[in-house]
Formats: C-alpha cells, sequence, structure tokens
C-alpha cells in the first residue's frame, strides 16, 4: 500500500528540527523516500555504463533492473510473489488454479495416447506453488497420468530456486531444476508458463510521420530519462510486419522480441507435446490499434502499479501486455500450431471451477476462487495452447 501522510492536523513540521517532528511524520517519510529510491549499486551500474554508452535501449534498462545477477529484482532476497510481497499470481490466489491447471494437464496426456513419461515444464515458477498443487493433483485425477507425470522447473534466479526447492521437498523424487530452456531437448509433454512472457524486456518505440522511432534511456541531473533515436534493431521493423498490425501514427508501444525468440525455443525443445502459455495481453490486432496510445508498461510494487520505470529501480516489478498473435506466428516457425485461445475464465469454466464455486462456503476462500474467472480481474488473462506433432 501507498505510505499513509501523517494527520493534517498535526502542527507544521520544522524543517530545522526533525527530532520535533511526531513518529507518524517521521514514518511516513521514511516510507515516501523508500518508495522512489531504487538499489544505489545497480543505479550506479546504468549510470556508469550510460556514461560509457551513451542512451541504451530501454530492453538494456529492463534487462539489468530485473535480471542483474547480484542487484535486480528477482534476485533480491525473498519472493516478490504474494501477499506480502508485491503482486498476487493465479497460483498464490487460490490452490484450486492448479487442480484445474493438473487436470488441463492430463487432457493433454490423453491426447498424447497416454505415453509412459510425460514431462511438465514451468517455466518461471514463482514460490513453486503451481508446481506443489499439479504433483498433488495428478495421482488422484488418475493414477497412469500420476505415474507418468515428471516436472521440471525453470528457474534461473537462485533465491527463487532456493524456495521452490524448500516448498517442493515432498516432491524431491518427481521434480528437477534447469537454468534455461536450452537444457531441454526432444520432450514428450508440456511446457506451461504463467505470467512469464510480460516480464521478458521489451523495445519501446513510437510510430512517428518519418517512421519508427525508439526510446532509448539516459541519465541527467534529474535521473533516468528518456529519448528517442532509430530503432537499435532491424526486427522491430520486421515485428509488425509478421503481425500484420502496423503501429498508429502518434502511438507508443512495447515490442517483445524476447517472447518471439522464447516461443521458438519452446518448440524445439519438443519431441511432441504442448506449450500452454497463460499471462494477460490480446492480440495484436487490438494490442496495436490505438487503443493503448502510451502502450501497456506497467510497474508493480507492494501491490500498486504505476507507468514509471524510471523509480524504485531494482526494486519494483515491470511488465508489458502479452501480443499473443506474435506468440502464434512465431511459434509456427517452430513447429507449433494453435489449438486453443481463450480467456482464462473460460479456460477454467470449461475444466469444473464452477463445482468447485459451489462446494466452497462464502467467505474470503470463495471470493479467492471467483477472482480466478472474474472478467475485471484475474479471468481476463489469456490462455494459449500449441501443439506439436500428430
Amino acid at each position: 500500500m501507498p505510505p499513509t501522510e501523517p494527520d493534517r492536523r498535526d502542527p507544521p513540521l520544522d524543517p530545522d528540527r526533525p527530532e520535533t517532528w511526531p513518529a507518524s511524520a517521521l514514518a511516513y517519510l521514511r516510507r515516501r523516500q523508500e518508495s522512489r529510491e531504487g538499489n544505489p549499486a545497480l543505479i550506479e551500474l546504468l549510470r556508469e555504463r550510460i556514461r560509457r554508452e551513451g542512451p541504451i535501449p530501454f530492453p538494456a534498462f529492463m534487462e539489468t533492473a530485473l535480471y542483474h545477477p547480484e542487484h535486480s529484482y528477482y534476485h533480491a532476497p525473498g519472493t516478490p510473489i504474494g501477499r506480502s510481497g508485491d503482486f498476487l499470481t493465479s497460483p498464490e490466489t487460490h490452490p484450486a488454479f492448479g487442480l484445474l491447471i493438473a487436470r488441463r494437464l492430463h487432457e493433454f496426456w490423453k491426447g498424447l495416447a497416454c505415453p509412459p513419461s510425460f514431462t511438465a515444464v514451468e517455466a518461471g515458477g514463482g514460490s513453486g506453488s503451481l508446481a506443489a498443487r499439479i504433483l498433488s493433483a495428478a495421482p488422484g485425477i488418475d493414477p497412469d497420468f500420476g505415474s507418468a507425470l515428471q516436472y521440471i522447473l525453470i528457474e534461473p534466479f537462485l533465491p527463487l530456486q532456493r524456495s521452490q526447492q524448500a516448498n517442493l521437498s515432498d516432491h524431491a523424487a518427481r521434480i528437477r531444476w534447469a537454468n534455461g530452456l536450452g537444457s531441454v531437448r526432444n520432450l514428450t509433454g508440456c511446457i506451461l508458463s504463467n505470467e512469464l512472457v510480460d516480464a521478458f524486456p521489451v523495445h519501446r518505440v513510437r510510430m512517428e510521420a518519418g517512421g519508427l522511432k525508439e526510446y532509448y534511456v539516459d541519465w541527467t541531473q534529474e535521473g533516468f530519462t528518456e529519448v528517442t533515436g532509430p530503432v537499435s534493431d532491424p526486427a522491430l521493423e520486421h515485428y509488425f510486419q509478421t503481425v500484420e498490425s502496423p503501429l498508429p501514427e502518434g502511438c507508443r508501444a512495447e515490442v517483445n522480441l524476447r517472447g518471439a525468440a522464447w516461443i521458438r525455443q519452446a518448440g524445439t525443445a519438443l519431441k511432441r507435446g504442448f506449450v500452454l502459455t497463460i499471462d494477460y495481453g490480446f492480440r495484436a490486432e487490438e494490442l496495436f490499434s490505438g487503443r493503448f496510445r502510451e502502450g501497456t508498461l506497467r510497474c508493480y510494487w507492494r501491490h500498486t502499479f504505476s507507468d514509471n520505470p524510471y523509480i524504485r529501480v531494482g526494486r519494483q516489478d515491470i511488465t508489458s501486455h502479452v501480443d499473443f498473435t506474435s506468440l502464434i506466428r512465431f511459434g509456427a516457425e517452430a513447429g507449433l500450431k494453435p489449438v486453443q485461445y481463450d480467456t482464462q475464465e473460460h479456460f477454467l469454466l470449461s475444466l469444473g471451477i464452477r463445482e468447485l464455486l459451489q462446494s466452497e462456503p462464502r467467505g474470503p476462500g470463495y471470493s479467492a476462487l471467483n477472482a480466478l474467472i472474474d472478467p475485471e480481474r484475474l479471468g481476463k488473462f489469456k490462455i494459449l495452447a500449441q501443439l506439436k506433432g500428430p
């Protein structure tokens, strides 16, 4: 929550005598300062890079802020996910989400003619709560499916990996960890992700009368700032041609080239099976229609959000909406065929969430379960399933 202002009925504060300030004012000032300041070591790294190289493309800034191996957001102690963190995902909202995903994986397993070994690869597993629920639910859904199911968690960030290992100790015999999809080959099963692609570093662009321009990050006495220049990668121009949705003049947008590379890699890792992507976003024709004239970049800190990535650098999450058309088009290059694209609301309804709601007593648990399909909340997320193989 944002800092609560001190009581306005308090007497005026003497700036030269902070020792006379009430505790509420001191606490407010401290929280307000913390809310705007980032990680000093990380900021200095970025400042030094800009001093050496000049303004840097936004994905370089975002990559450092989120993924630097020592000072970044995802390498900080503790987990950013959960009620005590910065944001809440579907697996942390209610454990039934994992049960319902397990039911879908069971359907995938049957669609592949019930192979004796079926591997679920979860990329970006957060706290490990989704993996725990899937592995717990599988034997009850079908004992043969439970026996066939193996699990791999793709997690390059050591603090999160350690947390996952602690949370998943009961399933140690069926789970292993990998640092990236590159170590997964000839897979029969499903590669799944929940709120992964939205956190990949993105290019920020704007269509001007003279063509596409890109935003770069510079440093001034006031802090980080944006400047525009020519595109840093020819693939940015090609991207809008691939998704067949030209950006209207005057509009900003985010281009997730990393997402395009990731879906190709997922298709390459599969011998036979599915890719299941759960995230927030739209098809390209809506995302780049002019509806989001300033783009969709969002920053999350203690369950509040802003559109300013240049405060709390290294201490807030940075995301943008996913272009699902790009995942379909670039996935096709790796042999992936779309078999389902729907909202999370309809997806979970098809898997039996209504019956779970009917058996859930009214109260916090019911509200949390209903949030998974609320079209104004998590229910508006999108589900993309892609198939490789016969």
